[in-house]
């Protein structure tokens, strides 16, 4: 069965949105995509079933994903969803970064 490729990302300065984006490409044309880095895109929460993969990227602040959506992310559910996560950082280590997104 073919999964739904789905791109779920926060990207303040749109460099996220790039990385993540060229992942999904090249897993598949047909993509659903998720920007949760404004406010009013987080009001809902959202469900992905054991069809789907989720390509889930953030970026990364002194080793830590940022507290801003932090909290969001219990919002999110999976049901056996295979998940690809990806931390983008520039001039550090991302730290702890991937363990709090898993």
């Amino acid at each position: 069965m073919k999964k739904q490729v789905n791109l779920l990302y926060f990207s303040p300065t749109g460099t996220t949105e790039k990385i993540v984006k060229a992942v999904g490409g090249k897993i598949s044309d047909s993509v659903k995509e998720y920007n949760i880095t404004l406010p009013k895109s987080r009001e809902n929460s959202i469900s992905f079933s054991k069809d789907d993969l989720v390509i889930v990227g953030v970026p990364v602040y002194s080793g830590r994903i940022p507290a801003l959506i932090e909290n969001y992310f219990k919002n999110i559910s999976g049901n056996d969803t295979l998940a690809v996560l990806t931390a983008v950082y520039g001039h550090r280590e991302y730290d702890d970064a991937l363990l709090e997104l898993k």
